[in-house]
């Protein structure tokens, strides 16, 4: 069996090895954590496992032997990670924990992580190295771009498209048939009614605009 390697030992780590200890057991033959600079919380999160530096993985692993997934949450720290793997022998996979539910129709790409108790419904898209946190609904024809974090509770309904590298928070709803742009962050709780343009923080209900990223 290969070797299930985990880039990063923050606390987003913690869900990960949740989800390989309860679903991926049977799959790998161990976790590995890869870590340059090691996370305060790695002792607390990781203390049984092993961890390497990226030379160390590159030097050791290779697509045949092991899968990748990255463990962190931040958008723009996923997309960067992904690029530094891409330059490697290293070959990205998607973990769902097995209490999610996934309809057949929906596509997952590699690279991403669908935590416990979500559901994603029929004919939604999971584009590459996107994160789908707990409890999240995600329902019919959504597509989730590339590099993405849903939070803990977040609804988005039918229709919806979102962006690459975007963040809605927890508890946020996204109205049916809405685009939200590249770039974005709804913010907690938020109740989005209209599209939002790229690099838009948006905040409130109905959501308003609060603040507008440098392109």
């Amino acid at each position: 069996m290969k070797t299930l390697l985990v880039y990063g030992s923050g606390g987003f780590g913690a869900e990960i090895l949740e989800i390989y200890n309860s679903s991926y057991r049977d799959t790998y033959s161990q976790l590995v954590c890869i870590d340059d600079y090691v996370s305060k919380n790695y002792n607390k999160v990781f203390k049984d496992t092993e961890i390497i530096t990226l030379k160390e993985a590159i030097n050791r692993y290779n697509k045949n032997n092991s899968k990748i997934v990255i463990s962190t949450a931040r958008p723009d720290f996923r997309r960067d990670i992904l690029n530094k793997i891409n330059e490697t022998n290293l070959s990205l996979t998607s973990i769902i924990d097995k209490e999610a539910i996934i309809r057949p129709s929906a596509v997952i790409e590699e690279g991403s992580v669908v935590c416990a108790q979500s559901y994603i419904s029929s004919n939604s898209v999971l584009l590459c190295n996107s994160i789908v946190h707990g409890q999240v609904l995600i329902g019919h024809d959504v597509e989730i771009g590339k590099h993405s974090s849903i939070y803990v509770g977040a609804n988005i309904l039918g229709g919806t498209k979102i962006g690459n590298e975007v963040e809605i928070g927890s508890g946020a709803s996204i109205y049916p048939n809405i685009e939200i742009g590249d770039n974005c962050k709804i913010a907690m709780g938020s109740c989005v009614y209209k599209d939002v343009p790229k690099n838009s923080l948006v905040q409130g209900n109905p959501a308003r605009i609060i603040k507008k990223y440098v392109e």
